[in-house]
């Protein structure tokens, strides 16, 4: 998951960045370092949500906010208009061009959907590692 789509996250859920970095005992500078990335590392964002009283869980489930902040820096706006807008689909005949663009978002919202599964998975494993240390 992409930094851009934590931001968008924390910020449609009203957490100040200025307080998640004092929570974190960083820069503000320095946090939007970590949140400047296309590929965040499962631990950087378990340290995010703890410091901003979330659980981890609370960046799987997609707002429309972070959805927006997220395309909106890849400048593919279009993708998240259409994420948004799917639940009102219109009662007039099938446009092709549409279904098309509509399967293709789909398509990345499932490798996205895919992409926190494995890191979920690789947390899960963390944990394991970390509990076969401890105990």
């Amino acid at each position: 998951m992409t930094g851009q789509y934590v931001k968008g996250k924390l910020e449609a859920a009203g957490v100040p960045l200025a307080t998640l970095a004092r929570n974190l005992g960083i820069s503000p500078q320095s946090l939007q370092k970590r949140l400047n990335v296309e590929d965040m590392k499962v631990g950087v964002l378990m340290e995010i949500a703890e410091a901003a009283g979330k659980n981890v869980y609370f960046f799987l489930e997609p707002s429309s906010a972070a959805i927006q902040q997220q395309t909106s820096v890849k400048g593919t706006s279009r993708n998240a208009q259409a994420i948004i807008k799917q639940t009102n689909l219109p009662a007039t005949p099938v446009d092709n061009a549409k279904s098309e663009a509509d399967l293709a978002d789909c398509q990345q919202r499932l490798q996205e959907k895919d992409q926190i599964i494995a890191d979920l998975r690789r947390t899960i494993l963390l944990y394991e590692e970390l509990s076969k240390k401890l105990g």
